[in-house]
């Protein structure tokens, strides 16, 4: 698994928090897990859902269940790291 320079993250999951990231700056909310699979061209949920346990075990994602769907919410740490890798 190749880890993005100065990150520790995979490409993979740094596109996914750069996803979220910008969902949230944006929009105010997080993508859901089909529209982040879409943008980022996978064929199953279940990669979204790997890709955001990794990231919430690196201590970059919380997951907040919600009635319809989970919220997840960058960390102060992960709002620090997109900054200044963005």
């Amino acid at each position: 698994m190749e880890k993005s320079v100065g990150t520790g993250m995979t490409r993979r999951q740094k596109q996914l928090l750069d996803l979220i990231a910008n969902g949230l700056a944006r929009e105010g909310r997080c993508p859901t897990y089909d529209e982040l699979r879409r943008s980022m061209a996978l064929a199953s949920r279940a990669s979204i859902s790997q890709l955001v346990m990794a990231l919430r075990l690196g201590g970059l994602l919380t997951i907040t269940k919600g009635e319809r769907r989970n919220v997840l919410t960058l960390t102060p740490d992960a709002w620090e790291l997109y900054r200044h890798v963005a």
